[in-house]
């Protein structure tokens, strides 16, 4: 998601902005890592978990370090990539030896809340709390470092996925450009995880296919990390949500929340769930309760043979 981005000044102002207006005290809690793609519902998530109290989120922060003050403490993410066309990557997806030593020092930083990198300053949202020791982080550049993360640090492990094709039609309307190519130009990636096929079709899916293709690659590479590892087993106590889960089930989604990542305010969370997220478009805030119009509206724009070729 090569989005805009506040720069290092405006980044430092915001940081210096919530230290004197608000405080933060890590609990013996874990924070929360919540691997999505964009458009996922993720925001709604992080609403939503955010209205426990005690409790605030945080968006986007590795990838909004690459362009804060702390950018330097970031390993080179294409000298480490064994990439020699000189592609500019944004997702952190492999270190090894020394450069490893190096991005966990960063990482730690960061999910430890000991830096407080692009922190929500939505004073007046309900889910706003000015006093919290516990954070939940919005992650979409480290999804392929999943499990490293959640063996490393101690910390709570999230997932939301939405349905790929719904997924990249709400990304084109921003629109972002896909970022498939940051996988299938990182040669740890291809080699561990890809078939030569596989990489052969995704590369003449960024060449010559259509931006919805694009877009559906880019969600089945990020994704893969994180679908493969929880279908494998032996995780318990990750937490796996689906966008269309919460528009069908939003009282046993928030209730399957608290109880996995130990939230007993459950009243407090589904007062939050029940409103628009803030990144919601007008014409989906205004049919919230439409469930049907929110799960199926996509087919209107999309043929079955161009889903089935999708």
């Amino acid at each position: 998601m090569r989005e805009r981005l506040d720069g290092p000044w405006r980044l430092l102002a915001r940081e210096m902005l919530f230290r004197i207006l608000c405080r933060h005290r890590q609990g013996a809690r874990p924070n929360i890592l919540l691997h999505c793609m964009p458009r996922s519902g993720s925001t709604w998530v992080l609403n939503t978990v955010a209205a426990h109290p005690g409790l605030r989120y945080v968006g986007r922060p590795f990838m909004t370090a690459l362009r804060s003050r702390w950018r330097g403490r970031i390993p080179d993410l294409g000298q480490t990539s064994g990439d020699e066309t000189g592609h500019a990557f944004g997702h952190f997806i492999h270190f090894e030896g020394d450069e490893l030593r190096r991005f966990e020092d960063f990482a730690r930083r960061i999910v430890m809340a000991r830096w407080h990198i692009y922190p929500t300053l939505r004073f007046r949202a309900p889910y706003f709390h000015r006093r919290t020791d516990r954070v939940i982080f919005q992650v979409h550049t480290i999804c392929a470092m999943i499990e490293w993360f959640h063996e490393r640090f101690p910390v709570n492990t999230a997932i939301i996925l939405r349905h790929p094709i719904p997924n990249a039609l709400s990304v084109m309307r921003e629109p972002w450009a896909a970022e498939g190519a940051d996988f299938l130009a990182h040669r740890w990636f291809v080699d561990t995880h890809l078939t030569g096929p596989q990489v052969d079709l995704g590369r003449r899916i960024l060449a010559g296919g259509s931006e919805l293709e694009r877009q559906v690659l880019d969600w089945s590479l990020r994704m893969l990390v994180p679908i493969r590892a929880f279908e494998r087993g032996g995780h318990e106590d990750w937490l796996l949500l689906t966008y269309e889960q919460m528009i069908l089930e939003p009282e046993k989604t928030v209730r399957v929340i608290s109880r996995t990542l130990d939230l007993p305010d459950v009243d407090a969370m589904m007062r939050q769930m029940k409103r628009p997220s803030a990144t919601i478009t007008p014409s989906t805030a205004s049919r919230m309760n439409d469930s049907e119009y929110l799960l199926r509206r996509w087919r209107d724009r999309i043929g079955e043979d161009e889903e089935r070729r999708v």
